[in-house]
C-alpha cells in the first residue's frame, strides 16, 4: 500500500496519483503548489536510509546530482527530509518508462534496430555526461529508463 493517498499533502507537494515503487523507494506524480506545476515526488523507503551517516550521504549526493543539467535527465528540482522521511523531487516526465504500462502504449518489442540504435545512443550521452561529473547511476534498469512522446513542455527533445 502506497505512503501517500491521492490529493494527500506532503509538505508543498500535492499527490496526483501513485506511479509505483521500486528499489530505492515510492513514486508519485504530485503538483507543487508553490510553483504550480507537476512533478514526479520519490519517497525514500524508510529501510534503506541507515543512521545519520546514510543521511548525510543521501544529502551529499543529491546536493551534487541536482547541478546535473542534461536533456537526458530528469533535473532534480528539491530534495530533503519531511517528518523523517527522505524525498526526491524531479521534474516530471509524462510517457513513463520502457517498462511501465504508459510505456507499454508506444513499446513494442521487438526494438527495430534503428530504434534500439536510437535509444540506446540518447542513453549513452547521458550516462557519459553523469560519469564525467563522478556520478554514478545506482540501478540503471529498464523501468527507470524515462522516455518522451516528442519535446516536453520545456522544449527538450524527445527521447
Amino acid at each position: 500500500m502506497p505512503a501517500l493517498l491521492e490529493n494527500q499533502r506532503f509538505e508543498r507537494y500535492r499527490v496526483v496519483q501513485y506511479l509505483g515503487s521500486g528499489v530505492s523507494g515510492e513514486s508519485y506524480e504530485a503538483e507543487d503548489t508553490v510553483l504550480q506545476r507537476k512533478v514526479t515526488l520519490k519517497l525514500i523507503h524508510p529501510w534503506m536510509i541507515l543512521p545519520d551517516a546514510a543521511r548525510r550521504q543521501f544529502f551529499r549526493e543529491m546536493q551534487g546530482i541536482s547541478l546535473l543539467n542534461h536533456p537526458y535527465l530528469a533535473a532534480v528540482l528539491d530534495y530533503g527530509e519531511i517528518d523523517g522521511r527522505l524525498y526526491v523531487v524531479r521534474r516530471y516526465v509524462t510517457s513513463g518508462s520502457l517498462l511501465s504500462s504508459d510505456g507499454r502504449l508506444w513499446f513494442q518489442p521487438p526494438f527495430s534496430i534503428s530504434d534500439a540504435i536510437h535509444y540506446g545512443y540518447h542513453l549513452a550521452q547521458a550516462l557519459e555526461y553523469i560519469h564525467k561529473r563522478e556520478c554514478l547511476h545506482g540501478t540503471l534498469t529498464l523501468s527507470n529508463i524515462l522516455v518522451l512522446r516528442g519535446p516536453n513542455l520545456d522544449g527538450e527533445p524527445g527521447f
